[in-house]
């Protein structure tokens, strides 16, 4: 929290920096407006952000969009989609070469893997640890374990739900680790368990629905991101 606070500290200061140098006769060539101006700030703080904690999304598609608002100083005549598309094949690419040390650790422990790229798939798992990717597609991950033990889950510019609600906990403390990326993720959990969240978010919501019933024994930990995505947690 400490961290963040300077963060975003530091970035309104540079902010207050940037508009000022804006009004010299340098910055006033390149025919800026304030919405470019703010912008450019906005979008230069998520890449500082997410070179920081080596989050590809958070590097590759606000320079993309730097690349979209500066293509006539800079003399770049391409489509935007284009350099959009660009943006986020190499934020998948990076993301899969150069993954968390959290995700290796996951990968190695997980019992069960299953990725989803350009199409829907709906299944059920039983193992301990569950993991599941979604690219460019749909998933629905039924977890009827029973000893569940965590899980991690991937979903990029795709769409996820994840049934909770039949598994059963041996342990009073459960995490799992949710990563969602221009995605809708929606987890579906018993209302009697507490639900702790740590994720860290880049322009996304997460949202909690239903009647919460804790039974104080059992506790799950959602840790994780969420870049420009929605993560619904919904209790039944």
């Amino acid at each position: 929290m400490k961290k963040e606070r300077i963060f975003w500290g530091v970035f309104f200061i540079l902010g207050a920096i940037f508009l000022l140098f804006s009004q010299t006769s340098f910055m006033k060539g390149l025919e800026l407006n304030l919405w470019n101006i703010l912008l450019t700030i906005l979008l230069v703080a998520i890449m500082v952000k997410s070179i920081a904690r080596r989050r590809f999304f958070g590097i590759f598609l606000p320079l993309a969009f730097l690349i979209i608002i500066y293509d006539d100083p800079l003399g770049i005549d391409v489509a935007s989609w284009t350099i959009i598309g660009a943006a986020v094949l190499l934020s998948i690419g990076c993301d899969i070469i150069f993954p968390h040390k959290w995700r290796d650790e996951w990968h190695n422990h997980c019992q069960s893997s299953g990725s989803v790229a350009f199409d829907e798939v709906v299944d059920t798992d039983c193992n301990e640890q569950v993991r599941q990717e979604v690219h460019f597609g749909s998933s629905i991950k039924y977890v009827n374990s029973d000893n569940f033990r965590g899980g991690h889950f991937e979903c990029s510019f795709g769409s996820m739900k994840i049934y909770l609600t039949n598994a059963i906990m041996q342990e009073p403390q459960v995490t799992i680790f949710l990563e969602n990326c221009f995605g809708g993720v929606e987890l579906y959990v018993p209302r009697e368990w507490t639900v702790v969240t740590h994720l860290e978010s880049a322009f996304g919501g997460v949202e909690e629905r239903g009647c919460r019933q804790p039974d104080g024994i059992h506790t799950l930990y959602i840790q994780g991101e969420n870049s420009f995505g929605g993560i619904t947690i919904i209790y039944i």
